[in-house]
């Protein structure tokens, strides 16, 4: 689970955009979706102490969502910070057996698979404007749909949708000018939380590139038919220069 948290600021600290700035922006919109690969394990305790609801309150009871690492992190201001996400009522979109409905037991069913949004509710009114209008002013989303595809079945997971309405106006920040997170409650930063582009991930983005070439370069030459003949044309060159030149 540490491990993945610290991906979530790798993405949000390594990806890199011609304004600047990495995945959080001011003044912008932002979805995260994919597989966060967070499981039900109820987050050891760092997200805080574990409450069991009552079997009466207990929503899928059944897969145990209380245990959730991505909600309880998300929940406890740990991870996905100014970010909500919409009810889940569907069961968990990990581990199947490929093909079938059925779990495969060598890994707890959990709900790997997630879409969030960057929160609009903690929306600052446009100046003159009261609180009373904020529905006037579409300054909420509305989530019309979050579900799994149950029937899909071509792989371990199965995929989940979103369909949902946002306002025009973005979110309010949540990182300041300098790409430190603000706290939305206080409006202050903190200042362990960079968010902007490391110049660290400069170099790992120029290595990478570099081993994609020579990865990329590898497999055309070797899987496709322009790459074999190419090899086979440059190696009869290089048979008859040395035969002949040198």
């Amino acid at each position: 689970m540490l491990r993945r948290n610290h991906d979530l600021l790798s993405i949000f600290r390594g990806m890199k955009f011609d304004d600047g700035y990495s995945v959080l922006k001011p003044t912008s919109h932002c979805f995260i979706m994919g597989d966060f690969n967070y499981r039900a394990t109820g987050a050891y305790n760092i997200a805080g102490p574990l409450t069991v609801p009552s079997e009466s309150d207990l929503e899928n009871d059944d897969y145990e969502f209380y245990k959730d690492e991505l909600s309880l992190l998300r929940k406890s201001n740990v991870a996905f910070w100014g970010f909500d996400e919409a009810k889940i009522n569907f069961k968990p979109t990990y581990k199947f057996k490929v093909g079938t409905s059925k779990y495969n037991t060598k890994r707890k069913p959990s709900w790997c698979d997630r879409i969030l949004y960057q929160s609009y509710q903690s929306q600052h009114l446009p100046p003159g404007e009261v609180e009373g209008e904020r529905e006037l002013l579409n300054l909420k989303a509305d989530v019309l749909e979050y579900n799994s595809i149950e029937n899909l079945r071509i792989s371990d997971h199965i995929p989940v949708y979103l369909k949902i309405r946002v306002p025009y106006r973005a979110p309010n920040a949540i990182i300041n000018g300098k790409g430190y997170l603000v706290d939305p409650s206080t409006g202050l930063p903190d200042n362990e939380l960079y968010m902007m582009p490391w110049r660290t991930f400069d170099h790992y983005r120029r290595v990478g590139a570099v081993t994609d070439w020579i990865f990329g370069s590898g497999l055309f030459l070797a899987k496709t038919k322009p790459g074999r003949i190419s090899v086979l044309v440059t190696a009869v060159l290089v048979f008859l220069l040395v035969k002949f030149v040198f």
